[in-house]
């Protein structure tokens, strides 16, 4: 084994088979050795991460969830309290969060309302056309009140250069 030495580079004290090897490319798919299982495997099978040289992770998918649950399991108790020490000290934040949530609640409401009641029409109330079917809100204080338009006349409506008058609603 070689011992570490600052003017010679980094130098791994431990031995050669303990290592993640690099990348293995065939002239199909490239393969690489996951730190963990040693195995070869796919880049598929292995994470995105830009942070390293290849752009993958060193451990392979399944290895890294298997680390990822034996961490859970061992920091458990850890991450409760640290939930609870949250909760406790930040009573304000979650008290605007759930005003928010209260006051948005009668607009998704109604919002849901109107797709259940109003099915999306099979044809623009315009011109005929049935692609690229919109819902258009002619009055916003009436959430029900929907008519169905394409894409084209919908933006023509918004921009004023056509009207829905006299259109059946």
């Amino acid at each position: 084994m070689r011992k570490h030495t600052w003017q010679s580079g980094f130098q791994n004290t431990v031995g050669k088979s303990d290592r993640a090897d690099p990348p293995v490319t065939s002239s199909s798919n490239p393969l690489r050795r996951c730190c963990i299982c040693k195995e070869l495997k796919p880049l598929e099978a292995f994470a995105k991460d830009k942070s390293k040289s290849k752009g993958f992770s060193y451990r392979c998918k399944v290895c890294n969830r298997l680390r990822n649950r034996a961490y859970t399991r061992t920091h458990r108790r850890d991450r409760k309290q640290y939930s609870r020490d949250y909760r406790k000290n930040n009573r304000d934040y979650r008290v605007r969060e759930l005003a928010r949530a209260k006051k948005n609640r009668p607009k998704r409401r109604i919002e849901e309302m109107a797709r259940a009641r109003t099915n999306l029409g099979l044809s623009c109330v315009v011109c005929g056309s049935d692609k690229n079917l919109e819902r258009h809100h002619p009055n916003y204080n009436k959430p029900l009140e929907i008519v169905t338009v394409c894409r084209s006349c919908h933006q023509r409506i918004h921009n004023a250069t056509l009207t829905l008058e006299g259109i059946q609603i």
